[in-house]
């Protein structure tokens, strides 16, 4: 939960960056497109595109045509999903958990084309680095079962008895 919400404060402060470099509007109005990019973060269908498509409408309509493609782009590849939750949230996830973010990322993906939705990106991560455990631990026993044991004694060369 911690992750899915630093990654929507994530999109908010990445959207207001973006409304401040492509110059839609003052400090103040980047600044309630970000809150609100956060606030339709936590809604399903809705969202951060909804605010950068505003912008790019605004330039269009304006006649600004490359920066409406440049917020498109910008917004697209950093605000709306699957590309913030496909490079972003692992990267979170693996920080709070201390995974490894590679495992997390594959782990995501592969959860969501597995199962589907939300349950397979949670279950994922989980089952991959639970198998990455156990391989390790059965490496370990399968090392230590073919290494000689030092508490064996060897024999000794000099003669018993007297």
């Amino acid at each position: 939960m911690r992750a899915w919400l630093l990654l929507n404060v994530a999109k908010g402060i990445l959207m207001t960056l973006g409304y401040i470099v492509f110059g839609v509007s003052d400090i103040y109005t980047a600044v309630i497109a970000g809150f609100l990019t956060f606030a339709f973060s936590f809604v399903p269908l809705f969202e951060g595109w909804m605010i950068w498509l505003a912008a790019a409408i605004h330039f269009a309509l304006n006649g600004m045509y490359l920066h409406a493609i440049g917020i498109s782009v910008y917004g697209a590849l950093l605000v709306s999903p699957p590309m913030p939750d496909y490079t972003i949230r692992p990267m979170l996830v693996a920080r709070d958990t201390e995974l490894d973010e590679t495992l997390v990322f594959i782990g995501m993906v592969g959860g969501t084309w597995a199962m589907g939705g939300l349950k397979g990106i949670i279950i994922g991560p989980i089952v991959l680095n639970l198998l990455l455990v156990l391989v390790k631990e059965w490496k370990k026993l399968t090392e230590s079962s073919h290494r000689p044991s030092s508490s064996l004694q060897e024999p000794s060369s000099r003669p018993r008895g007297g």
